[in-house]
């Protein structure tokens, strides 16, 4: 039998534990590069939606997300991002194509969230919101179907933390209630879940314009009349300028047609 010189021996180990050694150090430094990446998105992000009143600044917003996103390793926070401004781009977009893929993507994109992390309100929350929103523009083929799946997202938004963007879950549910009116839904409940989600601070303008609706709905005319006026005389909250833009003519139209 031919025996192996222990020098040899020696030499061979050293050489196979710096190459793994030189790989782990390769994987720490590549999984810190994506790391960094990641949280430079995130931030530059971040201020891109709040100027979104320009909006071809959330799309950038969207867009970044969208180049940091991994199929093979999820991130929570570029998730749950990517779906809350998809949602927004949605709502503030003219153009029917983009909204429905927004919110498509969105609806996609917060399920994945709440898959990676099931103690946090975001992934639920978003996911229902970009439903809730196909469903009211598209209400025979995505609304009626999708009926319960909103509620369970947004119920479960409230187990984790009912105050979860100011309470908004409460707006959605009550936006359930309104949509199926005609299978049981009530908008005295309705009016009863907005009122919960004001009385958490809600900024959202769409909300009180949603109350507005209610209370006009219930018979409270001079309720309804006082949100309207609210939103009519409000000085847009920070952050909402470019919501309350489009919901002031909301609100103007209503005034002209009911009141």
């Amino acid at each position: 039998m031919r025996v192996v010189h222990p020098t040899l021996i020696a030499i061979l180990l050293t050489a196979v534990l710096a190459t793994g050694c030189g790989n782990q150090g390769d994987s720490l430094e590549s999984k810190r590069e994506k790391a960094e990446q990641i949280a430079a998105t995130l931030a530059s992000s971040d201020a891109l939606f709040l100027e979104r009143s320009e909006i071809d600044k959330l799309r950038q917003a969207v867009k970044a997300l969208e180049d940091v996103r991994d199929p093979d390793d999820r991130n929570f926070d570029v998730e749950s991002r990517y779906s809350k401004y998809c949602y927004y781009l949605g709502r503030l977009t003219d153009d029917p194509t983009e909204q429905d893929r927004m919110w498509e993507v969105g609806h996609r994109a917060g399920r994945i969230a709440s898959n990676v992390r099931p103690d946090r309100p975001d992934g639920f929350y978003w996911a229902g919101a970009n439903l809730g929103e196909q469903s009211i523009k598209n209400p025979v083929t995505v609304g009626i179907k999708s009926v319960d799946e909103i509620r369970d997202y947004m119920k479960r938004t409230i187990e984790i933390d009912p105050s979860f963007e100011g309470g908004a879950a409460y707006d959605a549910l009550a936006q359930v209630e309104l949509m199926t009116g005609l299978i049981g839904g009530k908008p005295e409940t309705a009016a009863g879940l907005l009122e919960k989600a004001m009385g958490f601070g809600n900024k959202d303008p769409r909300t009180r314009l949603h109350l507005a609706e209610a209370y006009l709905a219930i018979g409270r005319t001079e309720d309804s009349k006082r949100q309207l006026r609210l939103i009519v005389d409000g000085v847009p909250e920070h952050g909402y300028e470019a919501e309350h833009k489009q919901v002031l003519e909301k609100a103007k139209q209503m005034q002209m047609k009911r009141f």
